[in-house]
């Protein structure tokens, strides 16, 4: 979502955009920017809450182990998964699957782990269908 999760000053890989990047084709705006960022420092992480009434709706700082690393850029309620989601921006190394973290929603620090995605229908089962 561009001006929540994807902004100016995010990188298309931090975002998980890669994929729409071809480094490999013709010169374009921005691509020596790109080659030269070396390795990523941060990663938009997709983090489903424990309790599924809690719901970020985005700026809510994030902490790991008690040391605030980030914050939501956009949350809500997964209908298809039953979860309440939320994404952020977390270091490189805070943003393993399965990893715990606390967001703070309305003053109360609420956990959630970070998740693999896509949470819904991982192996295209239903497109398949």
């Amino acid at each position: 979502m561009w001006g929540s999760d994807v902004t100016s000053a995010d990188s298309p890989f931090e975002a998980g955009l890669g994929f729409a990047v071809a480094m490999g084709k013709d010169d374009f705006i921005g691509r020596a920017a790109l080659s030269e960022s070396g390795a990523l420092s941060r990663h938009l992480a997709c983090i489903v809450l424990d309790d599924p009434r809690g719901v970020a709706l985005g700026e809510e700082p994030v902490r790991v182990a008690g040391k605030t690393v980030g914050r939501v850029t956009s949350g809500g309620l997964g209908y298809t998964v039953a979860a309440s989601i939320a994404y952020a921006y977390l270091p490189a190394e805070a943003s393993e699957p399965g990893l715990r973290v606390e967001i703070n929603l309305f003053g109360t620090w609420t956990g959630g782990s970070v998740a693999a995605e896509p949470l819904f229908d991982p192996q295209n089962e239903r497109v398949r269908a």
